[in-house]
């Protein structure tokens, strides 16, 4: 009787009821984080989809559209001060951007030349690199948290991702004695190859590495846009307004 009356089941214990209370409150807690970041997620997506579609609107966007589905051929460079995006096609028909990219990583300075002058610029326009951290709003702990439990994943986060990626490695650009280019291989509709080049003069070095990015088709309304429409919009989003 003794055992029988000083027995309480665990869950009446007093270290089962924090232990409750904790775990409710964490849940709680969750639910409230996945709230605020489906809100600003929301909100970016917005922002942005607003944004995209006054650029996309102008003759400027859709002439450099046309551009770059000729070519699938893009750059940012950096030499010194001068920051340039450019809109890329080879004077060569023999030469292909696999093939470019295969003589900048032999780097053989007489194939690097002449490698770098089949290029002919289609369009160039120079660029400030503070504003690729201006490009969508910032996508930062919550936001990130919004868009992973979002159903439908949003073309604005890869947008935000290369768009810092890119920040990153020109600021941390030598300002002398060096070039830093970062090609735009758009490889289809939702696939881009990024390949970075970066040149030293003086010690005559060459370094290069390439990465993928997959973009989401973006649809406003009843229009459509791929890759093509995005890469013009980062470059208009950075673009000098005193070119």
């Amino acid at each position: 009787m003794a055992n029988s009356a000083n027995s309480n089941p665990f869950f009446k214990t007093t270290e089962f009821q924090i232990a409750a209370i904790v775990i409710f409150a964490l849940i709680i807690l969750s639910f409230i984080v996945i709230g605020i970041g489906i809100t600003k997620a929301t909100r970016i997506i917005k922002n942005f989809e607003k944004d995209f579609r006054l650029i996309s609107e102008t003759e400027e966007f859709k002439e450099s559209v046309i551009k770059l589905k000729r070519s699938k051929f893009a750059a940012f460079s950096i030499s010194g001060n001068s920051l340039v995006f450019s809109i890329l096609e080879f004077n060569n028909s023999d030469m292909k951007v696999e093939e470019f990219f295969k003589v900048l990583e032999r780097d053989e300075k007489n194939e690097v030349v002449s490698a770098f002058r089949s290029l002919i610029l289609l369009k160039s326009f120079r660029t400030d690199n503070s504003l690729f951290l201006k490009v969508t709003d910032n996508c930062g702990f919550f936001a990130k948290i919004g868009f992973w439990f979002k159903s439908n994943h949003h073309t604005v986060y890869e947008i935000n991702k290369i768009s810092k990626f890119i920040y990153k490695e020109q600021k941390k650009a030598p300002k002398t004695q060096n070039m830093t280019t970062i090609f735009l291989n758009i490889l289809n509709d939702d696939k881009l190859e990024v390949f970075e080049n970066k040149i030293n003069f003086f010690p005559e070095k060459l370094e290069n590495f390439s990465m993928y990015f997959v973009f989401e088709p973006l649809k406003i309304r009843h229009d459509s846009f791929n890759l093509f429409d995005l890469i013009i919009f980062i470059s208009q989003k950075v673009r000098k307004t005193n070119n």
